[in-house]
């Protein structure tokens, strides 16, 4: 029987090792977006909708309103290559009516209700506008009111909503 040393088992038996681990593989996972470009907000960074004064009587009753106030977030100047805008309304919702944004200001027992038409435009909510190809514009237009569940007190309105855009 032939005794084989060390050395030149780990001559033998090194390459084999060293290829079998060059043999392994790697997955290399990739990943990106292809976005759409954004549009120009026509308004400024803050738009400021102002409600006209309501007497406390009209809101003295349960579910009564303000008359609405219209007001559009335009935005213009979209590339051809975005043909839609998601807006994205946030704020803290109101602890009167949780479809309505709450009010910061001193008057008791009311809220902010943000509306599309006849459709409630909830906190935390989106809404779809197609891009105008001619004009290269997106609007929203909503209509904000003062919303009471009864017993209003006198007092400021104050609301704060965020509107966000995702343009695809």
């Amino acid at each position: 029987m032939k005794i084989i040393s060390p050395r030149r088992l780990a001559t033998v038996l090194l390459p084999g090792l060293l290829m079998s681990q060059a043999a392994l593989a790697v997955n290399v996972n990739i990943t990106g977006k292809v976005i759409a470009s954004p549009c120009t907000v026509e308004t400024a960074d803050t738009l400021s909708v102002v409600l006209p004064d309501v007497d406390m009587a009209t809101l003295a009753t349960a579910k009564s309103s303000s008359p609405e106030k219209s007001f559009d977030l335009t935005l213009k100047e979209c590339p051809a290559s975005t043909t839609k805008v998601i807006a994205t309304y946030t704020g803290a919702v109101s602890a009167i009516a949780t479809d309505s944004f709450n009010n910061t200001g001193t008057a008791t027992k009311v809220a902010l209700w943000l509306k599309n038409g006849t459709t409630t435009i909830e906190p935390n909510t989106t809404r779809t506008a197609t891009v105008d190809s001619a004009t290269k514009k997106a609007t929203f237009t909503q209509t904000v009111q003062i919303y009471s569940l009864g017993s209003a007190q006198a007092g400021t309105v104050i609301g704060n909503i965020v509107v966000g855009f995702t343009y695809q």
